[in-house]
């Protein structure tokens, strides 16, 4: 197998993930940004692959899987909505953007303090721009709790076992 030749560059971060996340978006290079976070380490290389391969044709596009569990819109633990499993799905990370489209989005969502979102298509979805979905992997699991740890190390022992 044939080394990656990879570069690192540290970039200060800022007060909120979306000012951190812009000013590493503005020390790269090239035509399309892939972002990530450290909290899914098990993410397949064909995902990874298949991201950049469509975020080239689409401009915008996140990787998501289908929840096993219904979905509740609440509000002081009282039912508001439930949501149908087949209108929802689970956004995972890595998620690819054309350069100058993620750009803008950090832009805008800084000077209006926009500082909530969860994931970075919100932050584009809020430009007018249609995010393209690809089928996520139930590996890329994000790890967040004790019990998400357990399982990511069992996770990795099968599937270091399977390589």
């Amino acid at each position: 197998m044939a080394k990656a030749k990879l570069k690192a560059k540290i970039v200060k971060g800022g007060p909120e993930r979306i000012i951190s996340a812009y000013n590493a978006a503005k020390a790269t290079k090239g035509d399309f940004i892939i972002t990530h976070d450290g909290n899914r380490p098990l993410t397949p290389v064909w995902l990874i692959d298949k991201l950049i391969e469509e975020t080239k044709k689409y401009g915008a596009v996140i990787p998501a899987i289908s929840p096993t569990a219904t979905i509740k819109y609440v509000e002081n633990f009282l039912i508001k909505e439930s949501f149908l499993r087949e209108k929802t799905l689970i956004a995972q990370t890595p998620q690819g953007f054309r350069r100058e489209l993620i750009l803008k989005a950090y832009k805008k969502a800084i000077k209006e303090k926009y500082f909530i979102p969860t994931d970075d298509s919100e932050l584009v979805t809020r430009l007018g721009v249609k995010v393209k979905i690809i089928l996520g992997d139930l590996v890329n699991i994000k790890i967040t709790t004790p019990l998400d740890l357990v399982i990511a190390e069992q996770l990795f022992e099968s599937l270091d076992k399977n390589v």
